[in-house]
């Protein structure tokens, strides 16, 4: 198309030309406004200071937990003692056990979202009560029975409810406040330019 353009030598037409200028216009002003807002940081004391300032939305209203899950959904006990035995002895693969024995559709590794330990006993009571117990990075020992499905456990993660530790949180917090000072920045600069020529 654009060859055809070119044959009938509308790259010569004064609308051509005029697209062309007002697109460098655009590119340039858009550079220039990145060039500016992506100067804009966030300081370890400036997201120190929100975190301080705001601690309800640091705060975990539950206890969370996070695991990584092999579900045996058909009932098959053997098969869930199976796959504990392997997991048992092989904590650090159980991504492959996961692959291997879990009929969880799409299970991928078996790794869930953080949960909060209510919502859990909701819906998977004894799982519930099982990681009350267990550490950290441990895999439970025996295999966990819910309704008719069998389910072989591991803690990734516990965190406990409260106020989160501002470590934890502090690259998220910095990120925000970037994203929120550069979107300042840009309307002032904008703003800046727009009076500065005069531009209604």
């Amino acid at each position: 198309m654009a060859l055809e353009g070119k044959a009938k030598k509308l790259d010569s037409d004064k609308k051509y030309t005029e697209s062309i200028e007002m697109a460098k216009d655009n590119i340039l002003a858009t550079l220039n406004v990145a060039d500016q807002v992506n100067k804009v940081n966030v300081t370890d004391e400036e997201a120190k200071k929100y975190y301080d300032a705001n601690p309800a939305a640091f705060t975990r209203a539950d206890d969370v937990v996070k695991l990584q899950l092999i579900g045996i959904t058909s009932g098959d006990q053997a098969k869930a003692d199976a796959a504990l035995k392997e997991a048992t002895a092989n904590p650090n693969n159980f991504a492959e056990v996961v692959k291997k024995y879990s009929e969880i559709p799409n299970a991928g590794t078996g790794e869930t979202n953080d949960l909060p330990l209510t919502e859990l006993a909701k819906t998977h009571a004894p799982v519930a009560e099982a990681v009350k117990a267990a550490q950290k990075g441990q895999v439970i020992n025996s295999v966990i029975k819910v309704n008719n499905e069998w389910y072989i456990v591991k803690v990734l993660d516990k965190a406990p409810k409260g106020l989160v530790a501002y470590d934890k949180v502090k690259d998220m917090i910095k990120n925000q406040l970037k994203i929120q000072k550069r979107q300042e920045a840009n309307q002032k600069y904008v703003q800046e330019i727009a009076d500065k020529y005069n531009i209604k």
